[in-house]
C-alpha cells in the first residue's frame, strides 16, 4: 500500500494541530529562526515566548503567480539540510512508489489546485513522523512547515469532542477514503460502531462517508462489594 495516502495521516496531523493550539495563546504569532533551526510561536501583545520548536520545511507558495516550490528545490536560499530532511524522505518515497512530478519538480510550478500545500505538508509530516503541519502566511504567499515536536501538545488528555473536530475538518477540507482514514485514526469500531479508545461512535452512509458522529460516555463504574474480594479469592 502507498505511503503517500492522506488517509494514512490527515485525522492525526489535524488533531495534533488542535493540540498546538492548545498550548498556545490567543492570537499568537510566529517567527522562524533558520540559524538556529526553530519556529517560535508568541504572544504578540507582550512579545512573550510560548514555544521553540524544531521544524521541517516542506515548500512554498507563491500568491501572485499561484506557485510552488519544493523546499529542496529553492537552492537559492541556501536552507539548511536538517530543516529539508522530511521533505526529501517525502521525495524518495515518492521515486520509489514510482510518482514523478509534482513530486519530483526542480522548479516552481503552477498550483495544481487550492489544498495542494496542505495536502503536501500533511504528507510529509506522516512519511517523516512529524508531529504536525503548520502554515506560515506572510504578505505574498504560505510556507509550509511540519512542527517536529510539541511535548507539552502531546502531553495532553485524549478528548473525544476534539477527535470529532479533528475528522470533522479533515472531511470538509479535502477529499479521500473516510473509511480507510478512521481505519488508520482510531483502529477497528466495535461492532456497534464504536471506538472505545476515543470515546467516540461513527456512523458511514452506503457510499462510505462519514454520515454521523457521537461521543459516547462510559458507564459509571460499579462501586466495589466486599463480596467481590471474596469471588476473586475463590475465582468466582
Amino acid at each position: 500500500m502507498s505511503l503517500l495516502r492522506l488517509e494514512n495521516y490527515i485525522f492525526a496531523q489535524i488533531e495534533n494541530q488542535f493540540r498546538l493550539y492548545e498550548v498556545l495563546p490567543e492570537g499568537f504569532a510566529w517567527h522562524i529562526d533558520m540559524t538556529e533551526e526553530l519556529l517560535t510561536f508568541y504572544d504578540p501583545a507582550t512579545e512573550k515566548i510560548a514555544l521553540k520548536c524544531p521544524f521541517q520545511l516542506v515548500g512554498s507558495k507563491a500568491t501572485a503567480p499561484q506557485t510552488f516550490l519544493w523546499a529542496w528545490a529553492n537552492t537559492e536560499s541556501n536552507l539548511p539540510a536538517a530543516v529539508l530532511e522530511h521533505v526529501r524522505k517525502l521525495k524518495s518515497v515518492a521515486e520509489t512508489e514510482g510518482k514523478g512530478e509534482p513530486f519530483t519538480s526542480d522548479q516552481a510550478f503552477a498550483l495544481p489546485y487550492d489544498e495542494f500545500g496542505m495536502e503536501m505538508s500533511v504528507l510529509c509530516a506522516g512519511v517523516g513522523g512529524g508531529f504536525c503541519t503548520y502554515a506560515c502566511g506572510y504578505d505574498g504567499g504560505v510556507l509550509y512547515t511540519v512542527v517536529e515536536t510539541v511535548p507539552q501538545a502531546k502531553a495532553l488528555p485524549p478528548d473525544p469532542l476534539r477527535t470529532i473536530r479533528a475528522i470533522t475538518t479533515g472531511i470538509s477540507a479535502v477529499s479521500f477514503d473516510h473509511k480507510e482514514a478512521v481505519r488508520a485514526y482510531l483502529g477497528e469500531p466495535s461492532a456497534d460502531g464504536v471506538y472505545a479508545k476515543a470515546g467516540i461512535k461513527v456512523a458511514f452512509d452506503e457510499q462510505g462517508r462519514i454520515g454521523e458522529m457521537s461521543a459516547v460516555l462510559e458507564p459509571p463504574k460499579r462501586s466495589a462489594s466486599p463480596l467481590d474480594s471474596l469471588k476473586r479469592l475463590f475465582g468466582r
